[in-house]
């Protein structure tokens, strides 16, 4: 989602919560709903957005091997190895 449609929903809430919810409470990961800091949010989605790239760059069928047989803890723990080698 662009930055502008966030900065958008988070005063679409506001004012919501001004005009009929009071007790609305919102868990803004990006945090502008706390700060209206623009700049910190597009610095945390880029940030992310570069994560998600190198991972779905990496996150492909020769990186896991097979997972027909394993449990679903083993898998978790394959992507898991994948992850910390990647630093991701």
């Amino acid at each position: 989602m662009p930055p502008d449609v966030h900065v958008w929903i988070v005063g679409l809430l506001k004012y919501l919560q001004k005009r009929y919810f009071s007790n609305l409470e919102v868990d803004d990961e990006g945090d502008f709903w706390e700060t209206g800091d623009r700049t910190a949010l597009e610095a945390k989605m880029c940030l992310l957005n570069e994560k998600m790239d190198a991972l779905s760059a990496g996150f492909t069928a020769k990186s896991f091997g097979d997972f027909s047989g394993l449990s679903a803890e083993d898998i978790a723990f394959r992507i898991e190895d994948f992850l910390k080698k990647r630093d991701l």
